[in-house]
């Protein structure tokens, strides 16, 4: 999880996905991807998370997840496709480009893959769940949960408001919500195509300048 964490700057790192939660896991799938030999170390340091007020899941969460998708699962999956080799520039720019070439199919197109991805995601998923409900002392009540969870998510594998992300199907029908992610996964490739020359371009002292105004980043200018 980024609430604290340390990274190695010498390198171009790419950008967060903009908007959402699960923003961390989309940025280590990607770093993943665009660095596949870099290394991750455990600090021996911890924050503790204790909220003032008590958090719950809403009844039935757990059991509602198998039938949904969200964007960082949604993300991560079209970005899973993506085998640029070894770690360079042009990694993250291989990743921007096919993230952008999603974006330009028709938007049937678009649903068909992003349910193809879907699809795949669960059986991987039912896979190891179903090694679970071999442990010998896994309570009774949980295995109860694990064979529903498998269940929904068999069922609704297929079904596109299962592979929409939840949080675009607000107040959208699916087609607009799915018309919506299309754009942010546009959007969001051109950035990281991008990346590396933007960058460049601020860290330029003439473009901050011009930029921020004379006085720089902090003055009114």
């Amino acid at each position: 999880m980024t609430t604290a964490f340390a990274a190695d700057g010498r390198l171009v790192l790419p950008p967060f996905f903009p908007i959402g939660r699960g923003e961390d896991a989309i940025w280590g799938q990607l770093l993943s991807i665009v660095f596949p030999t870099g290394c991750f170390a455990h600090l021996p340091w911890a924050i503790l998370h204790r909220p003032w007020d008590t958090r719950r899941f809403w009844p039935g969460e757990v059991l509602r997840s198998a039938a949904t998708a969200d964007i960082p699962e949604a993300v991560c999956s079209l970005m899973a496709d993506c085998h640029p080799g070894p770690a360079s520039q042009d990694s993250l720019q291989a990743v921007g480009r096919h993230l952008s070439d999603l974006a330009t199919r028709n938007l049937g197109e678009f649903i068909a893959y992003l349910r193809e991805k879907k699809q795949a995601g669960s059986r991987r998923k039912i896979a190891f769940l179903q090694t679970r409900l071999g442990w010998p002392s896994l309570p009774e009540s949980c295995r109860r949960d694990l064979r529903r969870y498998i269940e929904i998510l068999t069922e609704r594998q297929n079904d596109i408001m299962a592979t929409i992300p939840a949080e675009l199907l607000y107040g959208r029908d699916p087609l607009t919500a799915a018309e919506l992610f299309q754009s942010l996964i546009g959007h969001y490739g051109r950035l990281l195509h991008s990346w590396s020359e933007l960058l460049a371009f601020l860290t330029k002292s003439e473009a901050v300048a011009e930029v921020f105004g004379a006085q720089g980043p902090g003055g009114a200018g």
